[in-house]
């Protein structure tokens, strides 16, 4: 596998057949919604709850997440150049999501939604968690394929190459590079499974909620720490660590009035 990743040369295309373009991103992304998909059904039917209503509520789900992934990518991530290159807004096969963006753009439709069948926040998007983590961690290798959102250069034995074209300046000189959609990839899938585990033991409801957005804030903070494609910063910081570092206090502080609550 490592000697594999240091080799490969990849490319967005996965197949072209009669002038129709298959491309990775893609194949990476419905390949995320279909596991997650299946992962909600199972952890439902563990906890006997009715689950008729997932392929409507993921369809949803799934095209809020990408136009929000999309919205907070292009006004807050590339603003100069998605003005001066206006269609390539809704080239998305091109790259350019902003998992931050997704999130408020899923649980806005959530937030609809429920209040339509009058169900709980925090019941289903425990019963989601696990799923966004597993698809997040499937999802990343779109980026492989696009070579984009990789980090630092490093001469480590799992560096992978990234052709000129798509190399940052000023590592334009440099050829391998941190693979960080592996490293989130990995953290993503154990972050899946911490989550599993929490939702089968435990009924608190909100418990694998806050579970996730405290762990992938702290992923992703860290992983900030060796990536290089461009985002706006402020005070030595990049702006997605200043958003999971929110999260991370935001999270600390209702859980400990949760905990108060319970104790009284």
């Amino acid at each position: 596998m490592i000697a594999f990743l240091h080799t490969f040369h990849p490319s967005r295309i996965l197949v072209t057949v009669g002038g129709f373009t298959v491309y990775w991103y893609g194949l990476a992304y419905v390949v995320a919604i279909v596991a997650g998909l299946l992962l909600t059904r199972w952890l439902a039917r563990k906890k006997n709850l009715d689950a008729s209503w997932l392929i409507d509520l993921t369809t949803i789900l799934f095209i809020a997440g990408i136009i929000g992934a999309r919205l907070w990518y292009v006004f807050a991530i590339e603003p100069r150049y998605f003005l001066a290159h206006p269609l390539e807004t809704f080239a998305i096969w091109h790259g350019g999501l902003a998992i931050h963006g997704g999130i408020v753009g899923a649980l806005l439709a959530l937030w609809v939604w429920i209040k339509r069948h009058h169900l709980s926040f925090l019941d289903l998007t425990d019963l989601l968690a696990p799923a966004l983590a597993l698809g997040q961690a499937i999802g990343r290798w779109g980026n492989y394929f696009n070579q984009e959102l990789f980090g630092r250069p490093t001469n480590l034995p799992w560096g992978i190459p990234i052709d000129l074209p798509n190399r940052i300046t000023p590592f334009t000189d440099a050829q391998y590079f941190h693979p960080t959609f592996l490293y989130e990839s990995i953290g993503d899938i154990l972050i899946a499974l911490i989550l599993i585990v929490s939702f089968r033991r435990f009924g608190r409801s909100g418990r694998a909620t806050f579970l996730y957005l405290f762990l992938y804030s702290v992923l992703r903070f860290t992983l900030e720490f060796i990536r290089i494609d461009p985002v706006p910063t402020f005070a030595g910081m990049r702006l997605p660590q200043w958003i999971s570092l929110g999260i991370i206090i935001i999270v600390m502080i209702f859980r400990r009035k949760k905990k108060k609550t319970y104790a009284q």
